[in-house]
């Protein structure tokens, strides 16, 4: 699915600035001249500023629930144990497909794999938002350059 959403997004960046389908450099005029994220990456930063959002208790309710604290579960977590999320395990095959899927699944797997200066609790959630963005640009480009 996210192979489609590429290709849109590629042929917006042409349409916008007025480059042919088989031109070079669409990777650099994405992300150089744009500033878009990949799809991918994309849907990263959204699921990481939403962690974010649910561990400061700016989200709603039902994001914040969603994310289960290991040992935690029924307590307001402490900025020490804001990095101990967990996701649900399941068993059955088509369960283990829509749980991939599941925010309580992604996000913490998400939240886990940042540097740990984006997960610390002091850090405010613009700070987060742009050093998430810059972050996953850095990877972008490493992989453009590979």
């Amino acid at each position: 699915m996210t192979d489609k959403l590429q290709r849109l997004m590629n042929a917006a960046a042409r349409l916008v600035t007025g480059t042919h389908k088989f031109d070079h450099g669409l990777s650099r005029l994405l992300h150089d001249d744009l500033h878009w994220l990949d799809v991918h990456e994309r849907i990263q930063y959204k699921i990481g500023v939403t962690v974010h959002c649910s561990l400061q208790s700016k989200a709603p309710k039902y994001l914040t629930d969603g994310l289960l604290r290991s040992s935690l579960r029924y307590c307001q977590p402490t900025p020490s144990t804001l990095d101990q999320l967990t996701s649900p395990i399941c068993t059955t095959l088509p369960a283990q497909y829509l749980q991939r899927r599941a925010f309580s699944v992604t996000g913490p797997t998400v939240w886990i794999s940042l540097s740990g200066s984006l997960r610390d609790p002091a850090v405010n959630s613009s700070n987060v938002r742009r050093l998430l963005e810059t972050t996953l640009f850095i990877i972008t480009i490493i992989k453009c350059t590979d």
